[in-house]
């Protein structure tokens, strides 16, 4: 972990000591001895509202992006919540550079994707965990998870603790709420995928289109290395023009990975994958 010092130096603030630190937390019910408690506007109210709750907890250092009277170091840091997804991968490490990490968003379909991906990596003898609906962790022991993604904090703490324990592959849902919440904020992927796109939290978004333009963000405004789009899906099609290395799957001629047969029995479905040459 990092030391008071060295974490108001990436800040771009002097002082601090050399006191070490513990986990950058956003829930002040979750605070433990030596935390960072980190104080921003919620759907609650404000962090600031549950300060003392956070100090008695334990809490070493509190950052905001207002000012307020604490007996413990207060730090102001005014764009604090912009900065959150980069500060939280400085500050774990950066551990999605130690693993493979696949994103996958879509309104159908995610939960069964991860859970396809994780049992394909560990068919090919790695370690793999995932994050989503169904919990987070290996297969055989996952934990319950409050959201289909955590927020920024908690994220890269998890995947920390992932790396730290020898996984070597993570796949994520990805929901529209943490696209636009900034959940995933500091991530880089090395894949991300789309399901397909239909309707779904109009109450949040407000509108299908605004919807639709959050899931696509994933596509565009974050760092991957390929893009994996259904191209039996027209927002899919439509994507992949805007896509810096997109991969389309699909029964159609035109998608890079066709299905070119497809059987259903007892146990589930059994199908014959074909790429653009043939193979």
């Amino acid at each position: 972990m990092k030391t008071q010092r060295q974490l108001l130096h990436w800040l771009g603030q002097s002082g601090g000591d050399d006191r070490p630190l513990q986990h950058l937390v956003l829930d002040s019910r979750r605070v433990q001895a030596d935390d960072v408690f980190v104080a921003l506007p919620g759907q609650g109210g404000h962090g600031l509202d549950y300060l003392h709750q956070a100090i008695a907890r334990g809490a070493a250092l509190v950052l905001s992006d207002r000012p307020a009277t604490a007996p413990v170091p207060l730090v102001v840091i005014p764009d604090l919540r912009a900065r959150l997804g980069d500060l939280a991968r400085w500050y774990y490490d950066a551990p999605d550079e130690a693993l493979t990490l696949v994103g996958v968003t879509g309104t159908n379909g995610k939960s069964s994707t991860v859970w396809y991906l994780v049992q394909l990596w560990q068919a090919l003898g790695r370690r793999a965990a995932m994050i989503g609906t169904l919990g987070y962790g290996e297969p055989d022991r996952l934990q319950p998870a409050a959201n289909t993604t955590p927020d920024v904090l908690t994220l890269q703490r998890l995947l920390r603790s992932f790396v730290d324990a020898g996984i070597q592959a993570v796949a994520m849902e990805v929901s529209s709420h943490a696209i636009d919440q900034g959940r995933i904020d500091g991530l880089r992927f090395d894949a991300v995928v789309l399901t397909q796109m239909g309707r779904d939290h109009l109450d949040y978004h407000g509108s299908e289109t605004a919807y639709h333009a959050t899931k696509v963000r994933l596509f565009t405004d974050w760092p991957s290395g390929v893009q994996v789009l259904n191209a039996e899906d027209a927002q899919g099609r439509a994507l992949a023009a805007l896509c810096s290395n997109p991969v389309t799957f699909g029964r159609q001629q035109a998608a890079h990975l066709r299905c070119v047969r497809l059987v259903a029995h007892e146990k589930g479905l059994k199908g014959l994958l074909q790429g653009e040459d043939g193979s």
